[in-house]
């Protein structure tokens, strides 16, 4: 076996032996058979690879001088010679008209993407540069969308001539901004009413007034309830005259006019379907129409066969709960009119059918 300490035999001797043409001599065939006797494989066999080289590949000058720099630099690091690749990459970035800083610039970005330095930018090694330097997460999709865009020579990965970062960055935010936006549409159209659907179809524009007056207009419907709950109201009102002084008036107005309830019911009814009041005042009238319907309730109940004793130790407290709780209802109407311009849809079942009839909430 050949000693540790043995020299190796110079590239530049090899290819001293070599003629322009890169055609072998016996005797460089010669001398590759004692130094692969010798044990050095590599040495026996580096004649022969970089002949075929010459030949082959258009990277070798087909001048000797060439391709001794060529070999020695080889010879030197025991790599491939990327400096060589490098400057081929930046002569095709010049003749794109690049200055010689985005020339760099381009080179040195796609140098850190390229990990395994195989000359491209596979989809995985662009996900996990945009990640780790710009902490943009993009998916399979996002980068298969890309890949189609930018690899135009459909080698499966980014040339240093394709390799347009900053373009390639922007088009797969715009796209994920895109997709958050259109997730955003398909949430807001699932929780339109079919009433908000039906008014955007038909390019009705929904009137979002809620200046003072149209919350002192909102307020103006739950007279009607107001005064309908007087009727389960005596046994309180009779102890509390006050307040039956400051309801007096609404209730003779409802008795002096003949089917007055009635006229105000179809009336907020009719008045609550017309996209051109504000939302707001749509919805009270609504609300009123349905508190209104639920008073009711408590009436028909009343007709049932109830036994007098039961009667007679229900009645009273039951009719006090209806009254008291109309009042607290409209009350809550009122301060959520007047304050916040909002719509006082926190009452269950009434607040959600209201919505529903109207088209959503008021802003």
């Amino acid at each position: 076996a050949r000693s540790k300490t043995t020299p190796k035999i110079a590239p530049q001797y090899y290819i001293s032996l070599y003629s322009t043409s890169g055609k072998m001599t016996s005797k460089s065939r010669s001398l590759g058979l004692v130094a692969f006797l010798c044990g050095d494989v590599a040495v026996a066999f580096q004649p022969y690879v970089h002949a075929g080289m010459m030949r082959g590949r258009s990277r070798w000058s087909s001048s000797s001088s060439t391709a001794l720099r060529v070999l020695e630099t080889e010879s030197d690091t025991g790599e491939s010679s990327g400096g060589y690749e490098e400057e081929a990459a930046a002569q095709s970035l010049r003749a794109l008209g690049m200055s010689e800083a985005d020339v760099k610039a381009r080179l040195t970005g796609f140098a850190l993407f390229d990990t395994n330095k195989d000359g491209l930018v596979d989809p995985q090694e662009l996900k996990l540069g945009l990640e780790q330097r710009f902490g943009t997460v993009a998916t399979d999709e996002e980068l298969a969308s890309v890949m189609r865009e930018f690899d135009t020579g459909g080698l499966g990965g980014l040339t240093p001539e394709t390799f347009v970062l900053g373009q390639i960055k922007r088009r797969i935010e715009v796209g994920q901004t895109e997709e958050r936006a259109a997730a955003s549409e398909a949430r807001r159209l699932a929780a339109q009413t079919p009433l908000e659907a039906v008014t955007e179809a038909a390019g009705i524009e929904v009137n979002e007034d809620n200046g003072l007056g149209v919350r002192a207009a909102s307020c103006v419907p739950y007279i009607l309830p107001l005064v309908d709950a007087t009727k389960y109201g005596f046994p309180i009102l009779s102890q509390a005259p006050v307040l039956a002084t400051a309801l007096f008036p609404f209730v003779a107005l409802f008795q002096v006019v003949p089917f007055a309830s009635l006229i105000c019911f179809f009336f907020f009814s009719s008045q609550s379907r017309n996209m051109g009041n504000p939302r707001l005042l749509r919805f009270n009238l609504q609300h009123a129409i349905l508190l209104d319907i639920a008073l009711f309730i408590p009436s028909l109940v009343a007709l049932l066969p109830i036994p007098g004793e039961v009667s007679a130790l229900l009645g009273e407290p039951v009719q006090d709960l209806v009254f008291l709780g109309a009042c607290g209802i409209i009350f809550y109407c009122w301060a959520t009119n007047l304050v916040t311009g909002t719509n006082p849809n926190g009452v269950p079942f009434l607040g959600d059918a209201a919505e529903e009839q109207t088209g959503g909430a008021s802003n």
